[in-house]
């Protein structure tokens, strides 16, 4: 949910406010996303102020020990916010907006070496959290060519390391170290039904490396078939389908919009506050 009571386009003279449940030290797409939409807004001259659970009394979620769920979430809104009314406020959810899922960083994430990863190819690659929403199961289980790849920790890792051995699993690695790992691969595999938003899959995509995945809320908002990736019911044949694909094409398609003009676009959609925040 978005407000506003100013135009956009006038200067900011109150600070816009976020308020999210994922924020560091969580990592994950809507974090990494946020980080760097603070970044253009502070580019542009406006403020971003994120109000998150750190410092409400709270819940860790079982298998989950960065998420913290506030017990308190109006009384820790209150307190944050205060009588001052912003220049707008942003509710965020896991996958909050359509045009944040278009949203990379083409400079870190670009072509490169292919050489990071030294396997038999075709190279398909999972990068992610490996957790039951992600359904890195179904990719694991695939019967497909060459080797399969997996980067990332999460409650799943052990459970599924250890039923599919022949997958490669890397672990866990810093968000700055997974542009080699994108070069490297043929194709990037997204096997969520889920998960609406998907950064990993415009990072691979900056990369040159096209996206498998299902045709489902977060894909289809990122991938156009047969240019940068392959949806599919069959993730098998979304895959093969993925591999035959111009990686020069995918990366165009990836950098269609910067992160500033992603800022850009969400000032352009402030819209006035009609009554104060209760």
């Amino acid at each position: 949910m978005l407000l506003s009571r100013e135009h956009a386009s006038a200067p900011a003279r109150h600070p816009i406010i976020l308020v999210t449940d994922a924020w560091h030290p969580q990592v994950n797409g809507v974090v990494h996303t946020w980080s760097y939409i603070q970044r253009e807004l502070d580019r542009l001259g406006h403020e971003l102020h994120v109000i998150h659970p750190a410092g409400s009394r709270g819940v860790r979620v079982p298998g989950e020990p960065d998420l913290l769920l506030s017990t308190e979430p109006t009384r820790h809104l209150k307190r944050l916010l205060g009588p001052r009314m912003p220049a707008a406020l942003h509710i965020a959810t896991e996958g909050p907006l359509s045009w944040a899922a278009r949203a990379i960083d083409s400079l870190r994430f670009a072509p490169g070496p292919r050489d990071a990863l030294d396997l038999p190819r075709p190279i398909l690659l999972y990068a992610g959290r490996v957790a039951p929403e992600k359904n890195v199961e179904a990719f694991a289980a695939l019967d497909l060519p060459g080797s399969r790849v997996v980067v990332g920790d999460g409650p799943e890792l052990g459970r599924l390391r250890a039923r599919y051995p022949q997958v490669h699993w890397l672990g866990g690695q810093p968000h700055n170290s997974l542009a080699p790992y994108y070069r490297a691969a043929d194709a990037f595999v997204f096997p969520s039904r889920t998960d609406t938003f998907g950064l990993v899959m415009l990072e691979a995509m900056a990369c040159g490396c096209p996206v498998a995945a299902y045709p489902v809320t977060g894909p289809i908002d990122v991938v156009t078939p047969g240019i940068s990736g392959a949806l599919d019911e069959d993730l098998r044949r979304a895959c093969l389908q993925a591999l035959q694909l111009s990686r020069s094409q995918v990366r165009t398609a990836a950098i269609r919009r910067s992160w500033t003009e992603i800022a850009r676009d969400l000032l352009s959609m402030l819209v006035p506050i009609e009554a104060r925040v209760a």
